[in-house]
């Protein structure tokens, strides 16, 4: 069954609990991971950055 546009519904039961679904989501690293579109990609890494930007 298809809808207007193409788009077909669809849906899935996931076996994990409310906590672990959330820590996946809320962790950006794991954006590439859920994206279903496949825009979201990794950021590129630097070699020798060790920590994060911050101001003094």
């Amino acid at each position: 069954m298809t809808m207007a546009g193409g788009l077909v519904p669809v849906s899935r039961r996931i076996e994990a609990s409310a906590e672990r679904l959330s820590a996946l989501l809320a962790d950006s690293a794991n954006h590439p991971l859920t994206d279903g579109s496949s825009m979201v990609r990794e950021p590129p890494r630097r070699s020798g950055c060790r920590e994060p930007v911050t101001r003094s």
